[in-house]
């Protein structure tokens, strides 16, 4: 219990994530249920075979935990995310806390703003959690995000907010390649889409891992057209799920 005690504690004090926050706790107790259940072997065996389950679930934890399974197995391995939990600690805090000035600055209205990205170093939590524990929303103008296409389905509120959040950089993974972040910041770049005629940039941001975000504000209003544009491009990706794309894009 001090073990899992002391590795909780030092996970919310020196890990500032708390995906990883959680894989150190769950990796900790099945070290420890591992350690009990080799407890029941013979004391002859025991130190031998506990050193070697100690070396072994070091080495577990070390390649699991720091994300480099990643560089171990190919990269088309089915299930295999492509991002990493790297860098532990952040350095980039003051950058992303000028994010939050620039965007508060410009709008507090609920639902203004879009963060159409889903990196690990970089989504709507990181802005919405920036201020914690002092502060409990540190981003008033946030809206709900769709990160996982057929779970959350399209954005209606992508569609009216004013400002957007993108990821421009060749490395960005959009939440492991989910289609609509995909479309949403390959298409906001691109002035002549039905998407990115209606915005300007307002800034870019270099973060931690080389990640360029960038901030658009919508400088004009979705022609139906433009609606149907966007429509058609789901129909095609996700023909069955017309509740979930083209209804939410077009509004019928």
């Amino acid at each position: 219990m001090l073990i899992l005690l002391f590795t909780t504690y030092i996970s919310f004090c020196e890990v500032q994530s708390p995906g990883f926050q959680h894989i150190l706790i769950i990796s900790t107790s099945f070290f420890l249920i591992i350690l009990l259940l080799f407890d029941r072997f013979t004391k002859k065996d025991r130190q031998k075979r506990l050193n070697i389950i100690i070396s072994v679930l070091i080495l577990f934890d070390f390649v699991i935990c720091s994300g480099r399974l990643n560089y171990l197995l190919p990269p088309d391995t089915p299930g295999l995310a492509e991002y990493t939990h790297t860098p532990l600690v952040r350095n980039d805090l003051e950058k992303v806390g000028e994010i939050v000035q620039d965007i508060n600055s410009l709008t507090v209205e609920k639902n203004d703003t879009y963060v159409a990205v889903g990196e690990y170093l970089f989504n709507s939590d990181t802005l919405h959690n920036y201020g914690l524990p002092y502060t409990v929303d540190s981003v008033p103008s946030l809206s709900p995000v769709s990160d996982v296409d057929l779970r959350d389905g399209f954005p209606r509120e992508f569609l009216s907010a004013s400002y957007v959040f993108s990821c421009t950089s060749d490395n960005c993974t959009y939440n492991n390649h989910e289609k609509i972040l995909e479309y949403i910041n390959g298409q906001i770049v691109d002035n002549s889409s039905a998407i990115g005629k209606h915005y300007e940039l307002v800034s870019a941001y270099d973060i931690d891992n080389d990640l360029n975000i960038e901030l658009y504000k919508k400088v004009s209003q979705y022609s139906k057209d433009d609606l149907e544009v966007i429509a058609q491009y789901f129909d095609e990706v996700y023909p069955d799920h017309e509740e979930l794309f083209r209804n939410r894009i077009t509004g019928d």
